[in-house]
């Protein structure tokens, strides 16, 4: 059974608040970092003079298209309506803190809009309908694993500070590690919905 991108963030977008450990305790440790999160700064404050103008950009463009463009394509909106606590993405941006693990549900979700606003992806690779992609954001992988029930999460875990924690990261144990964890939030899932079908 395929995994889609669809099945993917409908799943997502059931998981609200909770206690989410590990994604708190390294988050409090290492902070939140990439672009996604001088995203969230930039809705937090569009005024804020470090705001990339793609950021902005990229903000109204969400504000204009929430409804009608997200709506129209069953995707984000739409499932943001099963979510009380994610009504609105860019909503949802402005409650959070950076240590809070609910940012990294919106992290996910920013992700597949701002590929669909982007010239730089194309299109039917972001297409509901579509084999879900490999994520690499230590933070969003951890929660989605937390999230999602992934047995494996204590070990999990302790690999990724361990790598963390080395003077110098081996691209190798990070990529073997993004990989597993990939494949474990994946197979979870699907279990999940199998489960639920044979109810």
């Amino acid at each position: 059974m395929t995994l889609t991108i669809g099945q993917f963030l409908a799943f997502f977008a059931k998981k609200g608040k909770g206690k989410y450990t590990k994604t708190k305790e390294y988050l409090e440790r290492y902070g939140p970092k990439g672009p996604y999160y001088e995203l969230v700064k930039t809705f937090w404050d569009r005024d804020r003079e470090q705001a990339l103008k793609e950021d902005i950009s990229f903000y109204r463009w969400l504000d204009e298209k929430k409804k009608s463009h997200f709506a129209g394509l069953q995707s984000l909106s739409a499932l943001m309506q099963e979510d009380p606590d994610f009504a609105e993405t860019h909503a949802m941006a402005d409650k959070l803190k950076k240590d809070d693990p609910l940012l990294q549900k919106w992290h996910l979700y920013i992700s597949w809009a701002a590929g669909r606003e982007s010239n730089l992806f194309p299109q039917k690779g972001l297409n509901l309908e579509n084999s879900i992609v490999q994520f690499k954001c230590p933070e969003l992988l951890l929660w989605m694993c937390e999230a999602a029930g992934v047995k494996q999460i204590d070990s999990f875990y302790k690999r990724l500070i361990s790598i963390k924690e080395r003077e110098r990261i081996v691209d190798d144990d990070l990529r073997s590690w993004i990989s597993e964890t990939n494949k474990a939030i994946k197979e979870t899932i699907l279990h999940s919905a199998k489960e639920e079908q044979s109810i």
